[in-house]
């Protein structure tokens, strides 16, 4: 019986070790010719959450450059950290059209 158990047991884990990536989706990506049949909820969603997180994020980014500065002026990075802390949230909030998540 225990055999059967241990064997039973076994075989389900296989089967959904083998399941796992069916469920593995490919990322939604639009494009710019696909502007007008954006779901109307991943526009609200983007209105209502993404962008005001975006802003958020531009804040925090601006206020960790300012400290992060003297840092980033001697190791030469200055360039780098002005990139990812105040460039991307700036082009993710404010560049991007409304609707895209990417």
């Amino acid at each position: 019986m225990r055999k059967l158990i241990i064997t039973g047991l076994l075989v389900l884990l296989s089967i959904s070790l083998i399941q796992i990536p069916a469920f593995a989706g490919t990322p939604t990506v639009y494009s710019m010719e696909t502007r007008g049949d954006l779901p109307m909820d991943s526009i609200l969603f983007d209105l209502f959450f993404l962008r005001p997180m975006g802003i958020a994020a531009c804040a925090v980014g601006l206020a960790t450059s300012v400290v992060a500065a003297p840092f980033a002026l001697t190791s030469g990075t200055g360039g780098e950290v002005g990139e990812r802390l105040i460039t991307e949230p700036f082009e993710y909030t404010f560049r991007r059209p409304l609707g895209y998540d990417y």
